[in-house]
């Protein structure tokens, strides 16, 4: 939609001339969203919120390699930190979340607001 809006009025008529042009443009526009959202919800019955939301933030950084790999497109220097620094947020939460699992499985409170060194306090393991 943002290219059309770009384009000379001439060549915007002329493309919306052709048969059917309209209906694909609509198609185009709907349907990925549509179908993205429906599936990322019906995810959300067999996944945990905090899974899917790891996956959302990843999603914008697979689909620019894919791009980069299989369509040519380069990549700036700003994205490829970017995409660095959404890889690295992901994999600190996914250890901190692993960390607080096995703290919650060997009976240790998940959270450390009293766990200072040589501190005692009611949370002491």
């Amino acid at each position: 939609m943002f290219l059309l809006a770009t384009q000379s009025p001439s060549r915007m008529v002329s493309a919306f001339a052709q048969p059917g042009a309209v209906l694909w443009l609509v198609v185009l526009a709907l349907a990925p969203t549509l179908a993205g959202h429906t599936l990322f919800a019906f995810g959300l019955r067999f996944l945990e919120a905090k899974v899917a939301t790891i996956l959302a933030t990843i999603e914008p950084v697979m689909a620019t390699l894919w791009a980069a790999l299989f369509l040519g497109e380069s990549l700036t220097w700003l994205q490829i930190v970017g995409g660095g620094l959404v890889i690295a947020g992901v994999i600190v939460s996914q250890k901190r979340n692993r960390h607080q699992t096995s703290r919650r499985k060997n009976g240790r409170k998940s959270h450390n607001c009293c766990q200072l060194k040589g501190k005692g306090g009611p949370h002491r393991p």
